[in-house]
Order: structure tokens, then sequence, then C-alpha cells
């Protein structure tokens, strides 16, 4: 298609076009004024392109697990279970957002992005990869700054969470299997250790290595305290029996040391002694006689002390402290002795019992060192399975934090007008396109030569409304003036031969112009000179006289048919023409256009009038005009290029093939000024004004 014939069937449309636009614009400002204020935050995460966890894992010495834990899901996938039902769920609790009923929002709700949800203020989440990149981007939509920057954050640290449980997922379930093993084995255990405490009891005994280590120990104790009781036992007796000899020795003159610190008394007289027998010596020194009173009196006390030492020294002999401690302490030996004699004979019985128990002890010990081998092997496993649980990681994790975002996300006013006014050209557009298409009226001569190969006598421009243009009125240079100067030149040059003076004007259907173009087409004869009669042979719904005010209806043709005498066309000064209006309406309107009256009053018009126009009744409305015309010389065809159809074109041509009727031409009515060929160039010919001389 040309651009010139869309440019102008976007003219003929342009109304469609118009509306179309105006209406998505009022949909925009609708939106704009309704749809609440949202923000928009956007959280990035991360996506590993190696799973952390494997990594951690290997290094840990539990690479089968770590094989098993690896992560092949791409990213697609990671998409999908980021706005899965779960996380959704899980958002909306965490957050607590509730429709206005009170019932938290669904996954659909907040997944949706729909005209609708974005109307209601719902909040809106929406997942989408960073191309070419391992990050995916959380966008969430909400009422505050905060909601969305929380939400955005809150959906990411949900799927973060929910892919580390589901990587956990199997080392759990390992784990709780070795939990019930662990409970069996535990149980088993306790029995064990029961049975062997059980054991311990029954024998008294707690540890039989420690007590056959402890018996050994005692009984080399016991032996070697044995040992050194005799031993104390033979010095105590040679202790006595030194003592005893040392006191059967001893004399005034010869105390011992020992004697003297054991028993103070003796001391002291052995010191008194030695002090009067020195005084003594000193008077004697002094040359006192031994028959001195001071010697006979000092002579007396030693004589006394003497008495007294020797008492002292007598019952020291008989009873030595000394001495009876050494007895008493052999007494303790002895006694000693035989208690370490019986604790030897039983500690050896005890011992003698030991192997047995040994052997009952150690079965039950087996079993339970069996059962406890079992157990720490459980507990190593159940550790390293809680250390890989406890070390494996999601491979993804938030790489930026949401921000507080500066300005609203939505409504997007400007981006929403721009939005509806592309929207509102497109769909005018394929809207003018698509009515163009089922639009199946004549709209040019290149559809009507489609249908029909009449000839093309003219087109006629649209004008206002509701106006009927006279071309009497109007400036020569108008282009009404010369559509209808062509016309008439396009008709007589197709009558050359034989000029056509008696012309019918008819249409298909009313109100396209038909009246119009027989009014206009006489008074361009009547401009150019000719002598030209209008006739108004429409009697079911006259016209013409409507158009000039001076005009009345009546008497017109028919009365004229009638034999009224008064009946006679009516002259336009202004003009320079006349006019034979209907006059009244008939009951009968057919059988007085289909009387030989009118033909051969037609005729015998001609005598006055070199052109005689006759404006008949549209051809698919009633017969008139086909009874009309087989007495013209020819009938001129006007067509509505904005209602006349295909169809009626077809159904018009039928009934004038039926009737015999073949038209002159045909002239195109009410053309938009775009549809007139070069319209354009002759507007801006006349327009031009002259070069001055």
């Amino acid at each position: 298609m040309e651009i010139l014939q869309l440019l102008i069937i976007l003219w003929r449309r342009r109304l469609t076009v118009a509306l179309s636009v105006l209406f998505f614009l009022g949909a925009a400002v609708v939106i704009n004024t309704i749809t609440p204020e949202q923000w928009t935050a956007e959280t990035e995460v991360l996506v590993a392109g190696q799973d952390s966890t494997a990594s951690v894992l290997s290094d840990l010495g539990l690479s089968e697990m770590a094989l098993s834990l690896s992560n092949t899901d791409d990213i697609q996938n990671k998409i999908y279970l980021a706005t899965s039902a779960s996380v959704m769920r899980e958002v909306a609790w965490r957050m607590q957002l509730r429709d206005s009923r009170g019932y938290l929002l669904e996954p659909d709700d907040l997944t949706a992005g729909s005209l609708l949800s974005t109307l209601r203020g719902i909040p809106q989440v929406e997942v989408t990869q960073v191309p070419s990149t391992d990050v995916l981007l959380v966008n969430a939509t909400a009422w505050s700054p905060e909601a969305a920057r929380l939400m955005a954050d809150t959906l990411a640290q949900v799927y973060i969470d929910n892919t580390t449980d589901q990587a956990r997922a199997e080392t759990h379930e390992a784990q709780v299997f070795l939990q019930q093993q662990l409970a069996v084995v535990t149980a088993q255990l306790d029995a064990a250790f029961a049975d062997v405490a059980q054991a311990q009891r029954d024998s008294e005994i707690i540890d039989l290595e420690s007590e056959v280590r402890a018996a050994v120990s005692r009984l080399s104790d016991l032996l070697l305290e044995q040992e050194q009781i005799a031993g104390r036992i033979q010095e105590l007796r040679a202790k006595i029996r030194y003592g005893e000899d040392l006191r059967a020795t001893e004399g005034l003159d010869s105390i011992s040391s020992t004697t003297m610190t054991v028993n103070p008394v003796i001391g002291d007289l052995r010191k008194k002694l030695t002090e009067l027998r020195t005084t003594r010596d000193a008077y004697l020194a002094d040359h006192y006689t031994a028959r001195a009173p001071e010697v006979v009196r000092i002579d007396a006390q030693i004589a006394a002390i003497q008495r007294e030492l020797e008492g002292a020294l007598t019952e020291m002999s008989a009873r030595d402290p000394a001495v009876e401690a050494l007895r008493a302490e052999l007494e303790g030996q002895r006694m000693r002795a035989v208690e370490v004699e019986r604790a030897i004979a039983s500690t050896t019985l005890d011992f003698s019992s030991y192997p047995d128990k040994m052997r009952a002890l150690a079965r039950l010990e087996l079993v339970a060192s069996a059962a406890e081998e079992v157990y720490r092997a459980l507990q190593d496993q159940s550790f390293q399975i809680g250390v890989a649980e406890a070390m494996t990681m999601a491979d993804v994790r938030i790489l930026t934090p949401a921000s507080l975002p500066d300005r609203s996300s939505a409504p997007t006013s400007l981006l929403n007008l721009v939005v509806a006014l592309i929207l509102g050209g497109g769909f005018g557009l394929a809207s003018a396109m698509a009515l163009e298409f089922l639009d199946d009226t004549v709209k040019d001569a290149d559809r009507l030569r489609a249908h029909w190969d009449l000839p093309l006598l003219g087109q006629i421009p649209l004008y206002k409304v509701g106006a009927v243009p006279l071309v009497g009125r109007l400036p020569p240079s108008d282009p009404l003036v010369e559509a209808y100067q062509a016309i008439r030149r396009a008709l007589t040059l197709s009558s050359l031969d034989r000029p056509m003076r008696l012309i019918g004007v008819s249409s298909s259907a009313p109100s396209e112009g038909k009246s119009t173009l027989a009014v206009n087409l006489a008074l361009s004869y009547a401009k150019a000179g000719i002598r030209v009669l209008l006739v108004d042979a429409d009697l079911r719904r006259p016209t013409q006289h409507r158009l000039f005010p001076e005009l009345v209806s009546s008497p017109g043709l028919v009365e004229l048919l009638t034999g009224d005498p008064s009946a006679a066309p009516q002259r336009l000064e202004e003009h320079g023409m006349d006019v034979l209006t209907a006059g009244v309406p008939p009951h009968d309107p057919a059988g007085i256009v289909e009387s030989q009256r009118l033909a051969a009053l037609l005729r015998s018009l001609l005598d006055r009038y070199e052109v005689i126009i006759v404006d008949t009744p549209p051809v698919l409305a009633v017969e008139d005009a086909l009874s009309i015309s087989r007495s013209l010389d020819g009938l001129l065809i006007a067509l509505d290029t904005r209602h006349t159809t295909r169809r009626m074109l077809t159904e018009l041509r039928r009934r004038l093939d039926a009737a015999g009727i073949k038209p002159v031409g045909v002239v195109l009515n009410k053309l938009r000024s775009a549809q007139v060929p070069y319209q354009a160039y002759a507007r801006q010919y006349r327009h031009t004004p002259a070069s001055p001389r």
C-alpha cells in the first residue's frame, strides 16, 4: 500500500483514530488517578557457580557426601523455586500480608502482576535473571519504600533458607536414621554395663583389675610390714636389754645423762650433790677442818642427798620409763605382727578367687566393649553427618540487599500516557485499516470499475453536513463549480453523435445526493447560457422546491399532467433557469410516472428548452426511476461514497440491466477532499497569486 493511500485512509478514518487515542489516553488518566502510589525495591542474589558446601565437605574428608549434595539445577529452575507457592506463603506469613478481609494473601496474588492487582495495591514480586550472569534480581513492589525493601530482602532470605533446608534434607534423613540406631545401641550398651555392674556387685568387686593390683600391692605391703615388725621387735628387745644392763651399772657417781634426762628428780639430786661437794671442797680449801661446823653440816646434807639419790636410782632401776616404753612398744609390735599374719592369710585366700571372677567378668565386659565400639562408631558417623548438615549451605546468597527507593514506581503517569498514546495510535490505525478492509462502500473509481464498467463522469467533494451547496451561489473558481462543469462537459462529450437533452438523475438509495446533483447540474447548464429546465419527478419525496425560497411546491408536475391550466414551470431569474416542481403528492405516484402523458409532456417541453434535467426517485427504493428512464435520453447515477455498498451497486446494476437501461455514467458524490484526485494541486494552483509584470 502506498504512503499516499495510507494517508488517505487515515484521513478518512481520522475520527476512529482520534476516538481510539482519546479512549486510551482517558484510560491512562483514569489508571493514573485510581492507581495507588507504589514503590519498588530490588535485591541482587548471586547463584554460586560451584557449590561452596561441596568444597567445605571435601576439606573435611566427606567427598562422597559432597558429591551426593552437588546441585545441578539451572538458573530457570532457581527462578521458578524462588517464586514457588511455599516461598510466597512464607513471605506472606512473615510480613503478614493480608487482604481486605483479613486473610493472608495467596501466592497467586503476589506473583500475578495483573492490572487489577496493581489497582488494588496488592504487593507484587518478580524474579528475573541479569542477562549473561548468575545474578537474580528480586523486585518487590509495595505500598511504601520500607515495605518494598523488606519484602525484597525477605523473599531472598526465605528462598535461601528453603534452598538450604532442601540441601540438608538428605543429611537430615541420615541423621535421623543414625539417631534411631544410636537409641537401640545405647539400650544394648546400658544393658551390658548393667550386667557388668551386677556381676561386680555380686562379686563385691568394683574394678577387678584394680582390685587385683590392689591385692598384690596390699600383700606386698603386708609382707614388707611383717619384715619391718620382726626387725623392730628385735631392735626393741636389744634396747630393753641395754637399758636393764645400764641401770645395773649406775651408782651415785656413775649416773648416765640419759637417766638424768628421763628422770628429772635424779638429775636435780645429782646437781645438788655436786654443788654440796663443791662447797665442802671450797671450805676445806679455806683451811676448814672436817670437824668444822660448816663442813659437818654440808656432810650431813651430802649424806641425806646420797640416801635420797640412792632411793631414786633404786626405784628407777625397778621401774625405768624408757624401758617400760620399749616394753609397751614391743608388745604392740607383737600384736601388729599377729594382725599382719592374719591379713596376709586373708589376702592370699581372696587372691586365689580372682581368676574365676576375672573370667566371668571378662565375658560381660567383652559384650559391653563390643556394644561400646558400635556406639562409638555410630557417634562418630552422627558427628560427621552433623558437621555435614551444619556446613551444608545453599548455593545462593544475597549479593546486594535492597535499598530504600527514592521515588515511587507507580503510577508512571508519563509512561502510561506515552503507552496509551502508542496503543491508541496503533489500535486506531489497526481499526482504521480493519474498517477500511470491512468497508464495502464504493469509495473511489477503482472500486467502481471493479464492479461496474460505467464511465465515471465526475466526483463531487463533500460539503458540510446539512448544507445544500448550490453552484449558482458560488464563485467560478470554487472546486464544486468546477466539478459540476466537468460533469456537464463529460455528458456533452459522451453524446456528440446524439446529444442528450432529456437527462435523468437517480441513485441507488435515498440521501445519496441525486437531487443536489440534479439542481447543480441544471445550474451549471444555466451558467453556460443553455436554456435548461429542472423537473422534480420524485413524486414521493419531492425536494427541489425546498432549495429555493422563491419556489412553491404546487402547482407543479402532478397538476400539469392532470390538466391544471395554472400549472407551469417557475422561473429563477437569479440563476437563469426554470424549475418544474413536483406538485401535490398523488395517491398513485407509480401510475403517474408510468403514464404516456409524462413522456409526452417531457418531449413537448423540449421545444422550449435545450436540456431538461429530471430528478427521479432512487432505483432500489421504488420502480419509478426505471419507468421514467425509458422516456429519457440518458440516466446519470449518483453514488454516495460513504453509504453506497458493493452489494447495493450490484443490485442496482441487476435492476437496470433487467429493465434494459444502461446509465450514461456515474457521479461519485460526497467525496472527502483527500479522495478527490489532485485536489491539493488544484487548490494550490487556484490560490497562487499572479506574478507582477
